[in-house]
């Protein structure tokens, strides 16, 4: 056998130490609850979670997930802690993005921002077919979708 590009290789789980040490280096993700827009000034708000908290058994947060349904982004299961970050365009087009002040009282559901990414996220998911923001398909030769519980596969 060659090693040459392409090669068959038999794929393999990871182990679970191979997990272990890929979790314990963490990684954060920036989950968007408002994409910046024309509509709102080019302003972002972002959720910053630890990607692997459900691998590490941190508990749910329950309060960054009523701040995602807030934002009308429901469904979402959230694991250890989270900050929250706005952040704009710079001024003068120079590119890039700088932070601003985000206050507690905007974690409030109906401050004026998490109002306006309800409206943009519910618009975007309308125009996906949908409210949900679950993943689903069809192949022709199967169909699939997936809710917060299980995914569902159909074979034709």
């Amino acid at each position: 056998a060659s090693g040459a590009p392409g090669a068959a290789e038999a794929l393999r789980a990871p182990s679970a130490e191979t997990v272990q040490k890929l979790a314990a280096g963490g990684a954060c993700e920036a989950y968007p609850l408002a994409q910046p827009s024309a509509a709102n000034g080019w302003v972002g708000v972002r959720l910053y979670i630890d990607e692997v908290g459900a691998l590490r058994s941190r508990p749910r947060n329950a309060r960054a997930e009523a701040l995602a349904l807030a934002a009308g982004l429901s469904g979402l299961a959230i694991h250890g802690d989270v900050y929250v970050s706005r952040c704009a365009r710079r001024e003068g087009g120079g590119g890039g993005e700088a932070n601003v002040d985000f206050g507690l009282e905007e974690l409030a559901p109906d401050s004026a921002w998490a109002a306006a990414a309800r409206r943009e996220n519910g618009a975007a998911a309308a125009a996906h077919g949908g409210g949900d923001h679950f993943a689903g398909g069809d192949s022709g030769s199967y169909a699939w979708s997936q809710t917060e519980e299980e995914v569902e596969t159909w074979s034709r």
